[in-house]
């Protein structure tokens, strides 16, 4: 993230603020939270991120030809790639449609950043993964 101190940043009307909110798992002693961010949740002019984002083609085939593929190799390997996203950056010109509202501490006044990596959620992230 990068912080918004930029006054003609923090009041300019362009871009977008995402939506988000913490998600805890019931019964978690550890006090573990994520933020769950919703590119699907309709702005004020009644359209919402995922909307006005370019949507690319599907680039992963169907399961089944994938694990029908795997059988032709003696080794196979897997992998989770849920931080895959958050190495991918975002061009300076274009982090202004990825902005929150953060507050870390309840005495401390809220902060606008900027998320300056792909973010899990809106439309285009899966068009970034490409099979090596």
């Amino acid at each position: 993230m990068e912080d918004v101190s930029n006054v003609d940043e923090m009041t300019s009307d362009d871009g977008y603020f995402f939506p988000h909110h913490g998600v805890q798992r019931p019964g978690n002693r550890a006090l573990l939270l994520r933020v769950d961010f919703n590119g699907s949740q309709k702005t004020n002019i009644n359209i919402f991120l995922n909307d006005v984002l370019c949507k690319g083609g599907v680039i992963q085939e169907d399961l089944f030809s994938i694990m029908l593929r795997a059988h032709k190799y003696g080794y196979f390997f897997s992998c989770d790639i849920c931080h895959m996203y958050k190495q991918i950056e975002i061009n300076a010109h274009e982090r202004h449609f990825q902005k929150i509202l953060w507050k870390k501490y309840p005495n401390k006044p809220v902060q606008i950043f900027k998320l300056r990596t792909v973010t899990y959620g809106t439309t285009p992230h899966v068009t970034y993964p490409r099979e090596f």
